[in-house]
C-alpha cells in the first residue's frame, strides 16, 4: 500500500518539475536523499520518527536543507512533512528517479558483486543489457563480500543472476536429475 501511496506522490512530482524544467536537479536531489537515508541514521529516524512533530521536522529540513537542495524539492519535503509521509520518502526518490529514466529510454538497475568491478567489466555489462533490454542501463553498485564470486543484476523485478552459487546449483541438478 505504502508503495501505491508514494508513486503517486513521486508521479506528481516528477510532472509538475518536468513542466517547469528542473526534473533533472530534482533527480541529483532525490539521489542524494536516498544516498544520505541509507548512510545517516539519524536522518532515516527524523523521517519516521511519529514523536518528532510536523512543524519540527520542516524546521530541521529547512535548516538542513535550503543552501543544498533546489526550491522545488525542499519544497516537496516541506509538503511531505504537513502530509505526516516522510516515511516515505525513500520509496518516493526511488520512484522518482525511474520515472525520470524511464522518460529518457534508461533503466535503473543495481549489480551486485563480491568486489568492485572495473569501469570495462560495468561497461561489458552495461553493453550486453542494452542489447537484451533495448534501453541504457544505469548501475548502481552493491558490494557484498558473503557471494563467492560472480554477479547479479537486478533491473526492476527481475533478477539476472551469474554468480557462482546459481551456476553451482544449477549444476548440481543437472547431476541430480541425469
Amino acid at each position: 500500500m505504502s508503495k501505491i501511496i508514494a508513486d503517486r506522490y513521486a508521479r506528481a512530482f516528477y510532472e509538475q518539475t518536468e513542466k517547469a524544467g528542473t526534473s533533472g536537479d530534482v533527480k541529483a536531489d532525490m539521489d542524494a536523499l536516498r544516498d544520505l537515508h541509507r548512510q545517516s541514521a539519524p536522518f532515516a529516524r527524523l523521517l519516521t520518527d511519529p514523536v518528532i512533530s510536523a512543524t519540527d521536522k520542516k524546521k530541521v529540513l529547512t535548516a538542513c536543507f535550503a543552501d543544498k537542495l533546489t526550491p522545488p524539492t525542499l519544497t516537496f519535503l516541506e509538503f511531505l512533512a504537513e502530509k505526516k509521509r516522510l516515511a516515505l520518502l525513500p520509496v518516493m526518490a526511488a520512484c522518482y528517479v525511474e520515472l525520470y529514466l524511464d522518460a529518457r529510454g534508461q533503466l535503473p538497475a543495481s549489480i551486485e558483486s563480491r568486489v568492485p568491478l572495473s569501469e570495462s567489466q560495468i561497461g561489458k555489462i552495461r553493453e550486453r543489457f542494452r542489447a537484451l533490454m533495448g534501453a541504457d542501463i544505469i548501475p548502481e553498485m552493491i558490494v557484498n563480500p558473503e557471494m563467492l564470486g560472480g554477479f547479479r543484476v537486478k533491473i526492476r523485478n527481475t533478477i539476472y543472476d551469474h554468480t557462482v552459487e546459481s551456476k553451482l546449483l544449477k549444476f548440481k541438478r543437472s547431476i541430480i536429475n541425469y
